[in-house]
């Protein structure tokens, strides 16, 4: 859900001037302009038809003039950046660019919610939580920087803080799908690795089930939630709600590693070892990352399969 979220940002952040300027009387002193982007920028902003390569030198040509107007050069940096950021050795290249942006742009909330994504990569959570501080003090109403925030903090084992925060994104938009299935996680989590919620046996799970419910009315579709509800119900024992939960994902996404192998899990838990073994070598059709395929190998070794 990040990655559409920094898209929609980029969108607004990247949008190039429009309008024509009018000529002014000749009696009259010429109005202030807008700086026309130069064919470095509007290189460098292409979204098709243009590499990556070609990008990054544009970009770097328009960050690097001296001519550059500022707002201009903030763009060249976040445009620049976010080639960098796909890709894990470049992270701290797109760092550096999202620091000059935000010394150009202080108050430009976007940009510290796109170094504070560049730090959750890195896993440093503390650095993203205090970006994410900032992007709340200049929008103490935006939403999804509480769900981010407490992403982050969840991620730090602070399931509680991360809680806050999502409970007080859920009270600004009641219909934020992302915030009740963040919530469910934290529930999760704090269930299984909080030991004072050992004193209140089921009672995380049942909030982050609710939680997944309500994400479900609110999208029934969503993978995320239905993947969840039924990894819930497994540690509940319910498995049949479990089958059913993963059998939905599966159906509207069949190229989804994650519901097919969490379903062979299922199978295997259930004695099921012939349909898990199917599960599993379907999972192995899918692109998939070398560790998890390896991961998805052992479990069919360890039925008694080959890969």
């Amino acid at each position: 859900m990040r990655i559409l979220m920094v898209s929609a940002v980029m969108a607004a952040t990247l949008a190039l001037p429009v309008g024509a300027i009018a000529e002014p009387p000749k009696a009259a002193p010429p109005p202030a302009t807008i700086a026309e982007p130069s064919d470095e920028l509007r290189l460098c902003l292409a979204k098709v038809g243009v590499t990556p390569s070609q990008k990054l030198s544009a970009c770097t040509v328009v960050i690097e003039q001296s001519a550059t107007p500022a707002q201009q050069r903030v763009r060249a940096l976040i445009a620049r950046g976010m080639i960098f950021f796909p890709n894990p050795p470049d992270v701290d290249h797109a760092v550096k660019d999202f620091d000059q942006a935000i010394l150009l742009s202080p108050n430009n909330g976007a940009l510290f919610d796109l170094r504070a994504l560049t730090y959750v990569t890195k896993e440093q959570y503390d650095r993203a939580i205090q970006d994410y501080d900032e992007e709340i003090r200049l929008d103490p109403k935006d939403p999804t920087a509480l769900v981010n925030r407490g992403d982050a903090y969840r991620a730090k084992g602070q399931y509680d803080r991360a809680i806050r925060d999502l409970d007080q994104a859920i009270a600004i938009s009641p219909n934020l799908v992302t915030a009740f299935l963040s919530r469910a996680f934290a529930y999760r989590d704090k269930a299984e690795w909080d030991f004072d919620a050992y004193l209140y046996e089921g009672r995380y799970e049942d909030l982050a089930i609710q939680d997944c419910d309500q994400a479900l009315r609110l999208d029934p579709t969503n993978r995320g939630a239905l993947s969840e509800r039924g990894h819930l119900h497994v540690i509940r024992r319910q498995y049949d709600r479990a089958l059913a939960d993963y059998g939905e994902a599966i159906r509207l996404a069949p190229t989804d590693a994650i519901p097919l192998r969490n379903r062979g899990d299922l199978f295997r838990i259930t004695g099921q070892y012939a349909r898990a073994i199917a599960d599993y070598r379907a999972v192995l059709n899918l692109k998939l990352v070398d560790s998890f395929r390896k991961l998805v190998e052992k479990s069919i070794r360890e039925l008694g399969g080959n890969v």
